[in-house]
């Protein structure tokens, strides 16, 4: 079953926009207890990302040329990927709020 385990690569734009959600949530709205478990249910989305990867939905929109590009939901915000089967490999591209404008992100991403 080990080698059925993916693992997950958390490209730069997808870091920074962790960093920006754990700082919004800690300084801005002062709840660093929130942010903490924020990261843990990050952590535990990408944990069950690993052993399922086709979890997440495919988004189907015109911007997308990819049949593996999906989106999981974590609290308030979702997360984009796609599954690089060949290498094991979930590869996480952006971590947005829901509340913004999801068509003008994935026009950045999905190429």
């Amino acid at each position: 079953m080990g080698s059925e385990i993916y693992t997950y690569q958390i490209i730069a734009d997808a870091e920074n926009d962790i960093d920006e959600i754990v700082k919004h949530i800690s300084v801005v709205l002062s709840n660093p207890e929130a942010a903490e478990k924020f990261l843990a249910d990050l952590e535990q989305k990408l944990e069950q990302l690993c052993e399922m990867p086709k979890m997440g939905k495919i988004v189907e929109n015109e911007f997308n040329k990819r049949k593996d590009f999906r989106r999981v939901i974590i609290n308030n915000y979702d997360l984009y990927y796609f599954i690089n089967d060949e290498d094991r490999i979930i590869n996480v591209l952006r971590v947005v709020s829901a509340r913004r404008d999801q068509h003008l992100i994935l026009s950045s991403i999905i190429k």
